[in-house]
């Protein structure tokens, strides 16, 4: 009695904050909170994926087609990097960490080569997803290749110079060509068309043999020769093939044997050509040789950048009927895609 008493006199103060009498329930993220941080997650995996595949490419000359494979991952996950991540400060975060990423695997390289490369890549980045948010805000409909034509294309240039950057530490004679594997295979697959159309001539075989095949044919329309006997025919043929061999070496200025296959002769030729070149020009004829396998390699990667622009496009229609993305409009009236 006496307490209730005491309380109604002297009555306790109550908490005039508000907020503490509401509570401090955080708001709800909103949609595409976590997805977004799980697709800027995985956009620097990928590139660190691609990175490492490049490096074996170069420093083994292998594993292109895996290297093609990690370019076409990079380029559909950082245009739909593009498309929903809005903020320009995000996305340049994020192609810092992809640019890093990807020349991380160059570290043990001159840093003369390997910050040209991360810059360069990163500017590609940052442009061709700087174009792909223009073009989604200058228009109302949705136009999907208008916004990722952009974005792949500069990236597949971006990767070309990044990658010419990062080979020329390791710059060979070798490296002014193709794999002497590959070349043969490649010629093997021509002498094979040259077969059928003389017959006379085996393209594929030894230099000995079709040096010796094209002395008979031209020797066979010689009376004189006609007239040999067939152990005399040998003869002459072999000193005309000695010779001929010989002389094509001290010209060319490597050594020739008849036990050489055709195609390791020519792919000898080249390299020993490509290196006189190098030795002659310097520095000049390795920035040439960047120059012309940066357009070549761009030339190439616009046409892939297509290919991987269908792949997007593909996946971009089986995430929005999976209700994962979606397209909205704003008061704008435009229509933007985001996710659900």
């Amino acid at each position: 009695m006496a307490n209730n008493l005491m309380e109604i006199l002297h009555p306790r103060p109550q908490n005039q904050n508000l907020l503490d009498q509401v509570g401090s329930s955080r708001p709800p993220a909103p949609p595409g909170y976590y997805k977004g941080i799980a697709l800027d997650i995985v956009a620097v995996l990928v590139a660190l994926f691609s990175g490492y595949l490049l490096r074996l490419f170069i420093g083994y000359r292998q594993f292109f087609l895996p290297f093609l494979g990690g370019v076409l991952l990079l380029l559909v996950i950082s245009f739909f990097g593009t498309l929903l991540i809005e903020g320009w400060k995000r996305r340049a975060f994020v192609h810092l960490l992809q640019a890093t990423a990807f020349v991380s695997w160059f570290y043990g390289e001159p840093m003369k080569f390997v910050l040209p490369a991360l810059g360069v890549l990163f500017f590609f980045l940052l442009w061709g997803s700087g174009r792909g948010r223009s073009e989604i805000s200058n228009i109302i409909e949705f136009k999907f290749i208008r916004i990722a034509r952009p974005v792949m294309t500069k990236l597949v240039s971006g990767i070309a110079l990044a990658g010419v950057l990062l080979s020329l530490p390791s710059f060979t004679s070798e490296m002014l060509f193709v794999s002497q594997d590959k070349f043969e295979s490649t010629y093997d697959s021509i002498a094979k068309v040259g077969n059928t159309l003389y017959d006379r001539i085996n393209f594929s075989s030894t230099l000995g043999d079709l040096v010796r095949g094209i002395a008979r044919t031209q020797l066979s329309q010689n009376p004189l020769f006609s007239a040999f006997s067939p152990d005399l025919q040998d003869q002459v043929i072999e000193r005309s093939m000695s010779q001929l061999l010989d002389g094509a070496g001290k010209t060319i200025g490597v050594p020739l044997s008849s036990q050489m296959s055709v195609g390791e002769a020519l792919y000898t030729y080249i390299i020993s050509l490509l290196q006189k070149w190098k030795e002659k020009l310097g520095p000049t004829f390795i920035a040439i040789w960047a120059a012309a396998v940066f357009l070549a390699a761009r030339s190439i990667g616009i046409f892939f950048a297509w290919f991987a622009l269908l792949i997007a496009y593909l996946i971009y229609e089986l995430l929005s009927a999976f209700n994962i993305i979606h397209i909205t409009g704003e008061s704008r009236t435009r229509e933007v895609v985001e996710f659900s």
